[in-house]
């Protein structure tokens, strides 16, 4: 028994003729009554009362009745409710990301736009991107790690590269591009801590021949744009984060932002997306999805 039949049952028993119920239903009147045969079978107990072309429900087609109703009304609103969920006004999505990747921005943005979409972005290690991926925990990622798996599905969005933050009345700040031994002697921000960038800018300075002379290292953005703008220190980050806080945290006129010249292993790496093809994703989480590709696309474009 499915609920289609309960819903054939349903239907004939309000109206109270095969006939009627058929047309209702938009199918013959043979595959109903067979239907409606079969589930009786099944149950074992006849539910309706045959008198010629009047049908009526006995007492155990009322219960019967009365329960399904039931039944069948708990069942829609269980279907209504997902599709809910599924949809732009109650959707939810799920977003793993690794260290040296920030989107707070476009998170911050698409709930203004959608205010009902519950969103849920975690900071994950590779297994557990690779488990989220495959069980269907989570939408997908965004990293610049190697592949998770050969069942899952990779795009890359966007070659970062590494910007210089200093003061705009530094002797550098008219420079288009800059490289890296040109910031030899110069104190540094260390900031974004939890995008690993502490052992970039130590690797990169290593392999340019100097050491840097860390002024601040933490979490804190407005602390970092006071020494920067004040021309105490400069900062290294890659350009989709630089974009991404200036977007969500102003950056402020007395600061300029300059490509770093790629000289050196480990500054540029491709930002990546991934996704297991089969698994079903709310309209949200795909409409989140096209907002990120269009917005590394303006990266590139840029």
């Amino acid at each position: 028994m499915d609920v289609l039949q309960l819903k054939y049952f349903k239907t004939v028993a309000e109206v109270g003729s095969f006939t009627r119920a058929a047309e209702a239903l938009h199918m013959t009147q043979s595959a109903l009554s067979k239907s409606i045969a079969k589930m009786e079978d099944e149950i074992g107990v006849r539910l309706f009362e045959r008198e010629g072309n009047r049908i009526t429900l006995n007492r155990f087609g009322q219960r019967f009745l009365h329960d399904s109703i039931s039944l069948i009304s708990g069942i829609d609103d269980c279907v209504h409710a997902v599709r809910e969920m599924a949809s732009m006004e109650r959707g939810e999505v799920t977003v793993g990301i690794s260290k040296d990747v920030y989107i707070d921005h476009l998170i911050r943005q698409f709930l203004i736009d959608f205010p009902d979409v519950s969103f849920h972005c975690y900071l994950l290690s590779p297994e557990q991107m690779h488990d989220g991926l495959e069980n269907g925990t989570v939408d997908y990622v965004l990293t610049t790690l190697p592949s998770l798996g050969a069942s899952i599905h990779w795009q890359d969005l966007y070659l970062d590269q590494l910007e210089v933050m200093l003061s705009a009345k530094h002797p550098l700040a008219g420079e288009k591009s800059l490289h890296l031994d040109q910031l030899r002697g110069e104190r540094f921000i260390v900031t974004n801590s939890n995008y690993n960038m502490e052992n970039i800018v130590q690797n990169l300075c290593a392999q340019a021949g100097f050491v840097p002379r860390i002024l601040y290292e933490g979490t804190s953005t407005d602390m970092p744009m006071y020494f920067i703008g004040n021309g105490d220190a400069v900062m290294i980050t890659p350009r989709s984060i630089t974009d991404g806080v200036r977007r969500a945290v102003p950056v402020k006129d007395a600061i300029k932002i300059i490509p770093l010249v790629n000289e050196y292993d480990g500054m540029r790496k491709m930002i990546r997306a991934a996704f297991k093809e089969e698994h079903y994703q709310s309209i949200a989480a795909q409409t989140f999805y096209d907002r990120m590709v269009e917005y590394y696309s303006s990266l590139e474009a840029e």
